[in-house]
């Protein structure tokens, strides 16, 4: 008489490694998919982010006649007088009582913390380093916009008379506000060169010191609430600020908020076309690209 054969549970080990296989041939399919999306996910989160960031400075020029806040200033006077920005200048300050939660001030791509430093040197990190809470971010305003005190005729070798004072203007699609960057404020010029090496902030003196090659170059805030940080913390070049928004942040793009309210995401050789101040010219020779810019997508 046969012996009744007992059920086979569970799997052999070849049945096993051809499961296992299987899942490894998905995953391989799948994550490059998967990653594509979270990066596009990021992207748009970022873009609401400066939408938002659009509706506060909406806010605010309206409660101040159409104005914007001074903004960061530097400037002695032939008399020798000197106007210096402090704290209740400075946009993350002017705008704190307009929003509640922090994550505002970072793109979802660039939320690395750098110990102990003050300027970001990565396209994913902060500036700031969240010393101060307030004065962190991974977003930087046009410096060009801000209504400077009458008597502040230039700032770090710029002329004040070209920034944009009023949200009021015809052309305020063509206008960057804000945009991914490596620090909170900057003001680009057409003459301006990018970035010899992704990330890079400043271009060093020709000693190769880290040193402030202008020394009206300050802290803003000076005195306030944000510690002085020693000069190799602070950005020092007066000059090259378009690469401060010089990102590659969003697969060779960056994401642009406009004066409008539009969000645009832009390649970084883009900017160099936009319309960064009144005088700013647009139609102007565009830099010779680094070797890291190269495949990025050329202005129109």
């Amino acid at each position: 008489m046969k012996t009744p054969s007992k059920n086979r549970n569970g799997f052999t080990l070849i049945e096993l490694l051809v499961v296992i296989s299987i899942i490894a041939m998905l995953l391989a399919i799948l994550m490059p998919a998967l990653s594509k999306v979270r990066k596009q996910a990021r992207r748009v989160v970022c873009m609401s982010n400066l939408s938002q960031w659009g509706l506060i400075f909406t806010l605010y020029t309206e409660d101040h006649d159409g104005h914007f806040f001074a903004g960061h200033y530097d400037y002695t006077d032939p008399n020798g007088v000197s106007y210096t920005s402090s704290n209740s200048d400075l946009w993350p300050y002017v705008l704190k009582s307009y929003y509640q939660s922090p994550k505002l001030k970072f793109c979802p791509s660039a939320r690395q913390s750098r110990s102990g430093r003050y300027r970001s040197r990565s396209t994913w990190s902060v500036w700031g380093d969240k010393v101060d809470e307030i004065f962190s971010g991974s977003y930087g305003l046009n410096g060009w916009v801000g209504d400077t005190p009458q008597e502040v005729l230039q700032t770090e070798g710029h002329d004040t008379a070209n920034s944009w004072r009023t949200m009021d203007f015809s052309n305020s699609g063509k206008i960057p506000l804000m945009a991914d960057a490596l620090w909170f404020t900057s003001r680009p010029e057409s003459s301006d060169l990018p970035p010899e090496t992704e990330g890079q902030l400043d271009m060093k003196s020709r000693s190769g010191s880290s040193k402030p090659s202008d020394p009206a170059i300050k802290p803003p805030g000076r005195g306030g609430s944000i510690p002085e940080p020693p000069d190799d913390m602070w950005p020092t070049d007066p000059s090259n600020h378009m690469r401060r928004f010089t990102v590659n942040r969003h697969d060779e793009k960056l994401n642009v908020l406009f004066m409008d309210g539009m969000i645009k995401t832009v390649s970084p050789k883009e900017l160099w076309r936009l319309k960064w101040h009144k005088n700013y010219d647009t139609s102007a020779p565009l830099p010779q690209w680094p070797q890291w810019m190269s495949s990025f997508k050329e202005p129109d």
